[in-house]
């Protein structure tokens, strides 16, 4: 197992025992622009955006900086590991699949999904975590298979805006976007090639499927059955995808929001990965060797950056 100093640390670890309103790409900046937006041209989400105003989205974190409930190894309860859908940026929590799914199926809601991250960070957490809580359920959910962490060593701390104590000490790279805490130059010869390297089918594939098999070797270790279910029709999807997903996952019964309040996936969508994931617990289909492998082959053959 990683030091503690590094291996606890996450994205929101800042963050811990607060609540607070905004959360990554659903910041108070990007909001205004996408509200003057929608007003100028009167879209229908405009009165989602009113309603956000009137009752903001609040993001209650745990002692461990989670968006959960309260960690504990005597009152039972479902893990789950994923990036922002399944922690629900841009989203109540009450909209979330996570969220909703915990409420179906009872138990205390350790949520130890972290927004902007690829499975490694879940193992990671999932390692980190594991023993402090009781469970007898894992659900796995990361629709992106090209999300890469990197630890940052001492001397990058130094350019933390947060400071050294509240640094999280990772990063995750995205190579399929220019973005990420060391300065890459992708245009030129030397990042290109990292490029190539990181977005290679097969790299992608090994790096997802490894972390994966470590993940069910960590819930079969610890007595916690996991659940595994890729989104074939989102993977790395482009905008133009992302609004067709927005005109088709339209429906949740019980919100009175369509809309995220960010650039994230609707409410619907959210309410579809809960139908997915309850299908797979309803079918019995856990997250076997084969399963995964079935699962991810599928994923390669969908995934529009192959």
């Amino acid at each position: 197992m990683l030091t503690t100093k590094k291996g606890d640390k996450h994205l929101n670890y800042r963050f811990r025992d607060s609540t607070q309103y905004w959360e990554g790409s659903d910041s108070n900046e990007n909001f205004l622009i996408n509200y003057k937006e929608a007003k100028a041209n009167n879209w229908p989400k405009l009165k989602d955006y009113d309603y956000y105003i009137e009752n903001p989205i609040e993001y209650k974190y745990n002692e461990y900086g989670f968006r959960a409930d309260e960690f504990s190894t005597e009152h039972n309860g479902n893990i789950f590991i994923g990036c922002s859908h399944t922690f629900g940026t841009g989203h109540y929590l009450e909209n979330t699949w996570s969220h909703i799914l915990n409420e179906q199926i009872g138990g205390r809601f350790y949520n130890m999904a972290v927004p902007g991250t690829g499975i490694q960070t879940g193992f990671r957490m999932l390692e980190q975590y594991i023993d402090k809580v009781k469970a007898d359920k894992c659900f796995i959910f990361y629709p992106h298979h090209d999300r890469y962490d990197f630890s940052l060593g001492e001397e990058d701390e130094k350019f933390s805006p947060l400071g050294k104590d509240q640094w999280n000490h990772w990063e995750t790279i995205f190579p399929h976007l220019d973005y990420g805490f060391y300065d890459i130059k992708w245009d030129d010869k030397s990042g290109k090639a990292l490029r190539r390297l990181l977005l290679d089918q097969d790299h992608s594939y090994y790096i997802h499927r490894s972390n994966l098999l470590a993940i069910l070797y960590l819930c079969e270790k610890n007595n916690v059955t996991p659940y595994f279910w890729q989104d074939f029709h989102f993977g790395c999807a482009t905008p133009e995808d992302m609004a067709e997903f927005r005109k088709v996952f339209r429906v949740n019964p019980n919100s009175p929001v369509e809309e995220a309040r960010d650039i994230h996936m609707n409410v619907g969508w959210q309410y579809r990965l809960y139908l997915e994931m309850k299908n797979v617990i309803d079918s019995g289909k856990t997250a076997t060797l084969e399963e995964v492998e079935i699962q991810c082959e599928q994923y390669n053959k969908t995934n529009p950056w192959w």
